[in-house]
């Protein structure tokens, strides 16, 4: 399945790379500021995955304690491994009283609702979405991640090495994709 959304009507697009040049382009990043490696799935020209993974984007998301509280909006994928370590998810359902705007939901923290195109967030309340800071169209930071994670009651950086961080099942892609 093609991960590139250039045939989506989804509004104002970053201009399509391939994965060398975004490699290239998050090495050559601005010294000083702790940028990742992850970018949005649709800045990435040709990423593909094989089968059975779906594209999950445009589905419901329900956060723990069973309210709709918007949809999947982005996939963040490390470029390094080629994994997608980030939902971006935009909150948007008026009954929930959120505060709109994307916010990022570690990977692990979501699962498929069976057969239905739905995510339900298995360890993450409404309250927790709504205290999550709010993704902007730049490039995501170290301080990004951090602030979302600290909001979620996760391990950040600065509480694990950098090179752990995404080796718990906070990132495991397993019950979303498998």
């Amino acid at each position: 399945m093609t991960l590139n959304d250039n045939d989506r009507n989804t509004g104002p697009r970053p201009r399509a790379i391939d994965a060398e040049s975004a490699a290239r382009q998050t090495d050559g990043r601005a010294k000083g500021t702790s940028f990742t490696e992850l970018l949005r799935a649709r800045e990435i020209s040709g990423f593909t995955w094989s089968e059975p993974r779906l594209d999950i984007r445009g589905w419901q998301v329900y956060s723990h304690d069973a309210q709709v509280v918007g949809s999947v909006e982005s996939l963040f994928v490390d470029m390094r491994t080629r994994v997608v370590r980030y939902l971006g998810v935009a909150l948007s359902d008026p009954d929930t009283n959120l505060p709109l705007g994307m916010v990022l939901v570690p990977v692990g923290a979501a699962a498929r609702c069976g057969d239905r195109r739905a995510i339900a967030l298995s360890a993450l309340s409404t309250a927790q979405l709504a205290a999550a800071p709010r993704i902007r169209s730049r490039p995501i930071t170290r301080a990004d991640e951090d602030a979302t994670l600290a909001a979620y009651g996760m391990a950040t950086s600065r509480d694990v090495h950098a090179s752990d961080l995404y080796t718990g099942p906070n990132f495991s892609e397993q019950r979303l994709f498998e």
